[in-house]
Order: structure tokens, then C-alpha cells, then sequence
């Protein structure tokens, strides 16, 4: 007979949702796309009259949604009404930026579309939005894109030290325009050349998937709650010792054989979970920071000191849970992935993406250029535990660091 084990109240369910990390998404089909607009459309202008934003913020997303149904109609006028109602309670939302601005450039409003691609193209953290905002700003006067670039790649002049450089390569398919900035960036701030390899590497099969994580914490979660014996039978019934649980069949055995003796939909919303999670994941830094090495050997003697990997994938070392960027003498790869807001469910900011980018691609440059980790907290070498202390660190490097760098440009520069 089947044992059905005693879970204290719904902790078990509560436990697995919180690992959640699909968001639900519209669907329906074009024939019920008006009846769902007049049921957003009472739901919405109800809303908006009552003028209460905070609980209009709550429900952004139907006011898009409703602004999609009307584009796809081709009514453009309430498209771009409620397109604007929703960007008055969550501007940073740059997708719908773009699909008004796109509107307005098609009705003849080509100014007020290009003043919105301007601020999608300066502050949007991903590429695909950027490059659309870029395509509507060549059409209006391809001269804004050239000044705008002027205000987040260019970089200042600097004085460079004769015969040290260090290139980027970028792997897999990173901005672009974050890759020249940091090429930029790094020359002023480090004092060397900086240069960009025209061969991209490619970046291949993630080594971590996501599900390995999510069982993991799902596991740790679940032994913590239950009582000892019940913890034994499941075991027991999954025929696993404790050295397996260190291991992720062992572990997803130990959770499948638990659920299995419970409600039927839990088992089958974690498996669920397990098969999406297991679509996506993290890349092993070491594993990156070998392929720069032998995509690109230094010689000791030259002029190029170094390779500096640039990616926008989710990173890995060990047994961490994650992290920015890994390095040796001669190399380093330095991940953006998150260092985005979008990474977090948070508002696109690209400036703020670009200058976490920055302190990281300069304390690995100086990995690189062999310079120690810096104890000093603010300064740009010290070691973050977290983003929080990554953004309290300077761009700037203390006085022993500089003094580090000056000491080895002036032995081989």
C-alpha cells in the first residue's frame, strides 16, 4: 500500500512555489481577441477614471495588453492612448516605448517617435530594443545617433604607455556598443591600449543548468522542514543513501518520491519546472577563461599582455552560486549578464549596467597586468561579496593600486 506522508499544513507547496520562475503570459486566440478588448476595455477606463496609480501600476500590464489589441486592429488613436496611459505609470517599460514610437514615425509624428527612440537608445539594456531605436533614429537624422554616441563611447584622450596592450574578445554575441565603451573606458582609466579581436568566440553549451540549482534549493528547503523520520522513510522509498543527495539525480529522486505520496498536481508543476529550467543556464568561468588561453596564447616577451573575454551569459566557479568575472595573469573573462536590472525583474537601466560593467572589466585588467586584489573597500579592485557592495565601490583605484600599475607600465611599457 502506498504511503501518504503527514506535511505540516501546505509548507511543502509553499516551499516549491517560491523556486518559481515563470511568469504567466496572455495567450488566446485572434477570434477572441474583441471580446477580451471590450472586457480590458470596461476593466482599464474603469480604472484609469478612478485616477488611483498605485493600483493602476498593479495592473500595467492590461493596459498594454489592451494597447496590442487596438495596434493589432489597426486603431491606432486608442493604441497610442493607452500605450501612454501605461508609460505614465512605468516608463521603463522600453518595449512599449518602442511600439509607440513606431506608431507615431507610421501616423507622421516622426519627431516625438525619435525623442523616444533617443531615451530607449540610451538607457535600454537590451541589444534587440536598442538596435530597433537605433534604426528609427537613422531614419529621422542619422546625426543623433553619432552625437549620442558621443555621450556614452566615446572616451576621453589619455596619455598611453608605448607597447602594453590588452585586447577584448568578445564571446558569443555581447553589445556592441557596450564592447567599445569599455575598450574606450579602459584605455583612459588604466593608461594602456585596448584593442577589440575581430574573431568572436563562440560560448557553447551552458555547463550548469538552472534546474540543478532549483532542485538544490528545493531539497535543502524541504529537508530543513520536515521531521527527521519522514525524511528517513522518503530515502528509504526512493532507494538513496545520504551520499546521493549530494548529488542532483539524488536529490530530484528524493523530491519526486516525496511529492509522489502527496497531491498529484505538485509533482506535476515541479516537473514542469525541472524540464523549462533545464532549457536555460550558467557557464563555467574556468571553462571560458581556458578557451580565451587557447584561442589566444601570450607571448612573454610581446606586446599583447593579455585577453579580456567579454560575455552577457550567467557565470559559475565551483561551487558558487554565481560570479561576475574570473581571471589569471593574461586573462579574464568578465560577464554583464548581471549587472542588468532586467536580470532582477528591475527597471532597464543601461548607464547603471554600463558602470558596473566598467569596475569589473578594470579589476580584471589588472588580474590580468598580475596586480593583486586590492584590500581597500571603495576601491575598483576590492573584492564585492554582492551587487550591492560592487556598486559601492569607486571606478577609481586606491593610491597602492595605481601605484601598483605605474610600477609595471614603467618595467614594460
Amino acid at each position: 500500500m502506498a504511503v501518504r506522508y503527514r506535511l505540516p499544513g501546505r509548507t511543502l507547496v509553499a516551499l516549491l512555489t517560491i523556486f518559481l520562475f515563470l511568469a504567466p503570459a496572455y495567450a488566446g486566440d485572434v477570434s477572441d481577441l474583441s471580446r477580451e478588448r471590450q472586457i480590458l476595455e470596461k476593466t482599464v477606463n474603469d480604472m484609469i477614471a478612478k485616477g488611483d496609480d498605485v493600483a493602476s501600476r498593479d495592473r500595467v500590464n492590461d493596459i498594454f495588453r489592451l494597447g496590442d489589441i487596438l495596434a493589432s486592429e489597426t486603431k491606432y488613436d486608442g493604441a497610442v492612448r493607452y500605450y501612454e496611459a501605461g508609460l505614465k505609470l512605468d516608463a521603463a517599460r522600453y518595449e512599449y516605448q518602442l511600439k509607440l514610437a513606431n506608431i507615431l514615425e507610421n501616423t507622421g509624428d516622426r519627431k516625438k517617435a525619435a525623442d523616444i527612440a533617443r531615451n530607449v537608445y540610451l538607457y535600454a539594456e537590451d541589444e534587440q530594443l536598442t538596435q530597433e531605436a537605433e534604426r528609427i533614429l537613422d531614419r529621422f537624422d542619422p546625426k543623433i545617433k553619432t552625437s549620442l554616441d558621443g555621450e556614452d563611447i566615446a572616451p576621453r584622450k589619455a596619455t598611453i604607455a608605448n607597447g602594453i596592450e590588452i585586447a577584448i574578445v568578445p564571446i558569443g554575441t555581447p553589445d556592441n556598443r557596450l564592447v567599445r565603451y569599455l575598450e574606450g573606458e579602459l584605455r583612459e582609466r588604466i593608461g594602456i591600449r585596448f584593442s577589440i579581436a575581430e574573431a568572436h568566440l563562440e560560448q557553447g553549451d551552458f555547463d550548469r543548468p538552472y534546474a540543478a540549482s532549483y532542485v538544490k534549493d528545493v531539497y535543502l528547503k524541504v529537508r530543513k522542514s520536515l521531521p527527521e523520520n519522514i525524511i528517513r522513510q522518503v530515502t528509504s522509498d526512493s532507494r538513496m543513501s545520504e551520499s546521493d543527495m549530494l548529488t542532483h539525480y539524488g536529490r530530484l529522486t528524493f523530491i519526486r518520491t516525496l511529492l509522489s505520496k502527496g497531491d498529484p498536481n505538485d509533482l506535476r508543476q515541479f516537473n514542469a519546472n525541472v524540464e523549462e529550467l533545464s532549457k536555460k543556464g550558467q557557464h563555467d568561468v574556468d571553462r571560458f577563461v581556458a578557451k580565451v588561453r587557447k584561442a589566444h596564447p601570450v607571448e612573454e616577451t610581446g606586446r599583447l599582455k593579455g585577453f579580456l573575454g567579454i560575455a552577457d551569459v550567467d557565470l559559475f566557479a565551483g561551487d558558487a552560486h554565481f560570479v561576475f568575472a574570473g581571471s589569471v595573469k593574461g586573462y579574464g573573462v568578465v560577464s554583464y549578464t548581471r549587472f542588468k536590472g532586467s536580470f532582477y525583474g528591475e527597471k532597464q537601466n543601461r548607464p547603471l549596467m554600463m558602470a558596473r560593467a566598467l569596475k569589473q572589466a578594470i579589476s580584471s585588467a589588472l588580474f590580468i597586468l598580475d596586480i593583486p586584489r586590492c584590500t581597500t573597500p571603495n576601491c575598483v579592485h576590492a573584492y564585492p561579496n554582492s551587487l550591492t557592495e560592487h556598486d559601492q565601490k569607486s571606478t577609481e583605484m586606491c593610491s597602492r593600486c595605481r601605484e601598483r600599475l605605474t610600477a609595471y607600465i614603467k618595467i614594460n611599457g
